[in-house]
């Protein structure tokens, strides 16, 4: 299960200041790896197809010492048949620094903001609770089939949103937009009517989707990360797409992000891989949404004045034709979109853009997306 890709790491860069005593930190690595046993997780293809999970002991910890070296040359796919997290302590002249990267499978950001404060704990002599995981085994049974048939089998989708660039020369591009909304007044919507951001972000796409091409149901690949409320404070979270749909029938705002939530839980609870997916709908999930927590407020020795940088713009492009990635600090919105230029516009994307905005920030004080302006 070797992808070639970086697309799906979550790599983390740190200049370590003095002090640090980098025996120490690397005993913390392995006592924090150690208490999260699914960030060693490895995964092969059963006999039936289905996706396998096991545990393992060992940690891809390595201290470097280095005249000079490229940040960038750390990142490396991984091969998820022989692990999915790597560490690394690189002493130089002029500094020391730590890098880790761990693929989404397991874990989130989540799953960062533990591992960094447990690595702390640890640092600092405390002791660590012992996270219980249960390696999967899974394939999509005829009860998981059935719902899916129950949300998607009437389903009429298309490719959203409607091609307007055709060429043979297949390139991308990048676009970020920050900007901000009430986030006590969005925070008191969502929770009062019992739905999550997630479901409320991802439902605010699939309305812009809609604006842009009514020629049927939004249809996207949503990035899950699997975590619940039980599992808020783990680790490991099996993080992987699952398909999403909505409807604008002219529902209530709320009632419509209620339904969200149920596919969203349905499709988590009925999991099945998106290429078995695909092909019993015949489908195809050209865009993809995802929520981020925010990771700017990670601290992983307590003390420690630095501040962790999220090595994003060296991963792998994403494969979809449209990607949109949102994360939040309290009230603002970092947005992330990634599109493949011999398919869309940027004034296009442009316009997308501008209607998922514009939802986000009015779908919590109208009644219906008809009021939406």
């Amino acid at each position: 299960m070797d992808s070639g890709s970086t697309q799906y790491n979550l790599p983390i860069f740190e200049e370590l200041l003095e002090g640090i005593d980098l025996d120490r930190l690397e005993s913390a690595i392995r006592k924090a790896v150690s208490a999260h046993p699914g960030l060693s997780s490895r995964f092969h293809v059963g006999d039936k197809g289905e996706m396998v999970q096991e545990l393992n002991d060992d940690i891809d910890l390595q201290c470097i010492d280095a005249e000079e070296f490229d940040v960038k040359g750390l990142i490396e796919p991984f091969d998820l048949g022989k692990g999915t997290c790597r560490f690394r302590i690189i002493r130089t002249k002029a500094a020391r620094y730590l890098f880790m990267d761990i693929h989404h499978i397991v874990a989130d950001g989540t799953s960062l903001r533990i591992l960094a404060r447990d690595i702390g704990n640890a640092y600092d002599g405390r002791p660590l609770a012992k996270e219980k995981c249960i390696p999967i085994s899974k394939e999509g049974t005829a009860y998981d089939w059935a719902f899916h048939d129950s949300v998607f089998g009437a389903v009429e989708a298309a490719s959203f949103p409607l091609r307007d660039v055709y060429s043979d020369a297949p390139s991308k591009a990048v676009k970020r937009v920050e900007f901000g909304t009430d986030a006590e007044r969005l925070r008191r919507f969502y929770k009062d009517n019992g739905f999550s951001r997630t479901a409320y972000l991802a439902t605010a796409f699939g309305y812009a989707l809609d604006c842009m091409d009514p020629r049927g149901r939004a249809y996207f690949g949503l990035l899950q990360s699997g975590r619940t409320e039980d599992t808020s404070d783990a680790v490991a979270s099996l993080a992987h797409t699952v398909p999403f749909t909505v409807s604008f029938d002219g529902s209530p705002i709320a009632d419509v992000m209620k339904e969200s939530q149920r596919i969203i839980e349905g499709c988590r609870q009925h999991d099945v891989s998106m290429s078995d997916f695909n092909a019993r709908y015949g489908f195809s999930a050209e865009a993809v949404f995802a929520y981020h927590k925010d990771l700017r407020d990670i601290e992983m020795i307590s003390g420690h004045d630095s501040s962790p940088k999220i090595l994003n713009e060296y991963l792998s492009p994403a494969p979809e034709k449209i990607r949109f990635e949102i994360c939040d600090n309290d009230d603002r919105f970092a947005l992330l979109v990634t599109y493949r230029t011999d398919y869309y516009t940027e004034g296009m994307i442009d316009s997308l853009i501008s209607i998922f905005i514009r939802t986000v920030d009015a779908a919590f004080v109208e009644s219906g997306f008809e009021d939406i302006d």
